[in-house]
């Protein structure tokens, strides 16, 4: 067994704490924060990573000289990205057994190895 560089097990523990990050952050402001009330707190994180992929778009838009449509297919894609995450992460979460398609591993993939008799 080898063990990590301290590089790599920070790249792996901060990727894992945002990974866990992301949909407890949309659960809690989609859902439980405007039933305690906050709906101004729940249109704010709407509204502000709205924000973040219109400038994202600009910026698309801008340096890699793509038409302007770039700009509202990044908005979209806003909607899109909460979707993916409260479903197919949590999903995910949900079948920990399952496995495959996390790892992408075959369990019945094993190297063939044929037995040949010499005379």
């Amino acid at each position: 067994m080898w063990k990590k560089s301290v590089l790599a097990s920070t790249i792996f523990y901060l990727y894992q704490f945002l990974t866990i990050l992301g949909p407890a952050a949309l659960i809690i402001w989609l859902f439980i924060k405007p039933l305690e009330g906050e709906w101004i707190g729940m249109l704010g994180f709407v509204f502000g990573t709205l924000y973040v992929g219109f400038l994202h778009g600009l910026n698309t838009w801008n340096y890699h000289k793509t038409s302007i449509a770039s700009i509202p297919y990044r908005m979209i894609f806003v909607f899109v990205s909460f979707f993916l995450t409260l479903s197919v992460t949590l999903y995910g979460w949900a079948t920990i057994w399952k496995m495959g398609w996390i790892t992408r591993t075959v369990r019945g993939a094993e190297v063939m190895v044929t037995q040949v008799r010499l005379p």
